[in-house]
């Protein structure tokens, strides 16, 4: 059952399926797009940095509006994420098994956000072509329109390892839990922070998180937003990548237990869309809550002193502090050598000649004058029977 519902690959797991490189991705399209339960059946395919190979499947709601879905290249993004994968290096989509195509517009917005962007390269083949032909992302939108132009000089971009800070709050702690099982309550909120602290929203700083419970398991995701508000990825989606992606075929409405925890005043909310999407394709009786959380205090830093190699090679001195330091923060930044140690020109060593760990070794050869004169003696304990009353 588990090798039908595949999702990632690794490099040998791939090569038995006849994928050897990233010009073979086509080889994988006919398994992703069998994962697919919708009626319009469009599969992705990836490379990763890690020589790991990801499926991507596009998602449909019956009944709801179709910003509910999740695209393919959208499910493979947040299937790379969700497995820690920090780079994507070649993509394939394709809705029909034989034409190979550029990712729809909405796609690109995600492809964008992620830190290596302009080097993912897409496989573009017609019905006639052969093999195709890869292009970059770059040459596809080559106006720039992503997060290099909106973020911060040093930003910490989708796939990057990332931390939100976020801390429930008091108020919310003691709030009910699922019905009859606070427990189970407890840990769901605890999952659904924890994904939420990896949450991707550098622009309307909105981060969430989204913990489902399913015959046993946990399955969680976060908000993965683009620089286009409405092009975004919630979280139930991006838990329900995860839900797809490890549940086996499991459907929807085995799902029993949601938590979403966000915060409290955000600029994009997520419960709205959270239950409306949950009461359509969840049990009947799932239980669904919401938690806020906010961003951890840390303004309570009014110094630190930092002491480093002023040639470093990979120097400390960054921007950290001013991001969550008091305002007032002084920082100061010392620098140091190693220590002169040559000035030792004589040594002696004085052990037991049969010792069972002895202590004569090559310390001073690194650390003392070149012509330091070592010298090792040895010793018996004393001999103290001639003591006599």
């Amino acid at each position: 059952m588990a090798q039908q519902y595949k999702f990632v690959f690794t490099a040998e797991q791939a090569a038995s399926e006849g994928v050897t490189d990233h010009k073979k991705l086509p080889k994988l399209i006919r398994k992703a797009r069998n994962l697919v339960k919708a009626p319009s059946k469009v599969g992705a395919v990836g490379r990763a940095s890690s020589g790991r190979f990801y499926l991507g499947v596009n998602v449909e709601f019956k009944g709801l509006l179709p910003h509910f879905s999740i695209h393919a290249e959208q499910f493979l993004i947040a299937n790379l994420a969700l497995n820690s994968e920090p780079k994507l290096t070649h993509l394939a989509v394709s809705d029909n098994g034989t034409v190979f195509q550029d990712p729809c517009y909405d796609c690109t917005h995600f492809l964008k956000e992620i830190n290596n962007a302009h080097q993912i390269e897409i496989l573009i083949k017609n019905a006639h072509g052969r093999d195709g032909s890869f292009k970059s992302l770059e040459s596809h939108m080559p106006d720039e329109f992503g997060s290099e132009s909106i973020l911060s000089a040093e930003p910490s971009l989708l796939l990057m390892e990332r931390d939100n800070c976020l801390a429930l709050i008091d108020e919310d702690s003691a709030a009910g839990g699922i019905s009859s099982n606070a427990d189970l309550c407890s840990f769901l909120k605890l999952e659904a922070l924890k994904a939420a602290n990896k949450s991707y929203a550098p622009y309307r700083k909105c981060p969430s998180g989204v913990a489902l419970f399913c015959e046993g398991e946990v399955y969680a995701g976060w908000y993965i937003e683009t620089v286009d508000r409405t092009i975004s990825l919630g979280p139930v989606q991006a838990a329900l990548v995860d839900f797809i992606a490890r549940g086996e075929g499991k459907g929807f409405d085995k799902i029993t237990g949601a938590v979403l925890v966000e915060k409290k005043d955000a600029k994009v909310g997520q419960e709205d869309t959270a239950r409306k999407l949950l009461e359509k394709i969840a049990a009947p009786n799932c239980d669904f809550k919401v938690f806020h959380c906010q961003e951890e205090r840390k303004d309570w830093i009014t110094g630190a002193v930092l002491v480093e190699k002023k040639d470093a090679k990979e120097g400390q001195e960054g921007k950290l502090l001013e991001k969550i330091a008091a305002p007032n923060c002084d920082f100061k930044v010392s620098h140091c050598d190693e220590e002169l140690k040559d000035w030792i020109t004589g040594a002696v060593l004085v052990e037991k000649k049969d010792a069972m760990v002895g202590q004569e070794g090559k310390l001073l050869e690194e650390i003392a004058a070149p012509n330091c004169d070592f010298k090792v003696s040895h010793c018996d304990e004393e001999l103290k029977d001639w003591i006599k009353l």
